[in-house]
């Protein structure tokens, strides 16, 4: 698992991404939004992978 952000402007965009060791489950997404929402962004990243996970 892992992520990272990248700052365009005021903009801030976080990856994230997910594969099992075996290689059998990946998963990956971005979201976007003002930089100065950064925690919120993250959290909204986060609900992104448990809803596609089942958690």
């Amino acid at each position: 698992m892992g992520a990272y952000g990248e700052l365009r402007g005021d903009t801030l965009v976080l990856t994230g991404m997910f594969c099992r060791e075996d290689g059998g489950d990946f998963w990956r997404a971005s979201v976007q939004g003002p930089a100065r929402e950064a925690e919120e962004l993250g959290k909204t990243l986060a609900q992104t992978w448990r809803d596609a996970h089942g958690g």
